[in-house]
């Protein structure tokens, strides 16, 4: 190797790769914040009073209530209507665990036929199956509610 073939490498990185960094790092701080700060105040809104949150009595929005008042909306949340609360955690429960097993059931079996065997159609069905899996979940939600309205099971446990 020749002498002239060696070039010093700077310590400093380049203006424009250390911007692109800086620009990034600006970018992430951004969402961090966007997405951190809701989080945070509904984590402090059950320790605050209906006045608290509305900040007449200049209450900021991120400072903490107090646990009384926390304990108090506990109460009022676990008594409304009865106890309503619990029918509807045992219903999600209920429906997120019977919708787990039935997707268990059919998507092992399905995914192990899928890739073990060779068919005509297979490569309709992997494509249709990725077509379907990019369809947002808000947009099946109406039509699912307008069927489960038609056959009257809205309002049901069924």
């Amino acid at each position: 190797m020749s002498g002239n073939s060696l070039r010093a490498v700077s310590a400093a990185p380049a203006p424009a790769r250390w911007l692109g960094r800086v620009l990034a790092i600006i970018l992430l701080a951004f969402f961090a914040v966007f997405f951190v700060i809701p989080l945070a105040w509904l984590l402090l809104a059950p320790t605050k009073s209906t006045t608290q949150l509305t900040g007449l009595d200049g209450e900021q929005p991120f400072s903490f209530g107090s646990f009384e008042q926390l304990a108090e909306n506990w109460t009022l949340l676990t008594t409304f209507q009865d106890g309503i609360i619990w029918t509807w955690l045992g219903n999600s429960v209920l429906y997120s665990g019977v919708a787990l097993v039935v997707t268990i059931i059919v998507t092992i079996p399905a995914g192990y036929a899928l890739a073990m065997t060779t068919f005509k159609l297979r490569r309709l069905v992997l494509i249709t199956t990725l077509m379907v899996m990019l369809i947002p979940n808000t947009a099946l939600a109406l039509p699912i509610f307008l069927e489960l309205t038609t056959v009257r099971l809205i309002g049901t446990p069924w």
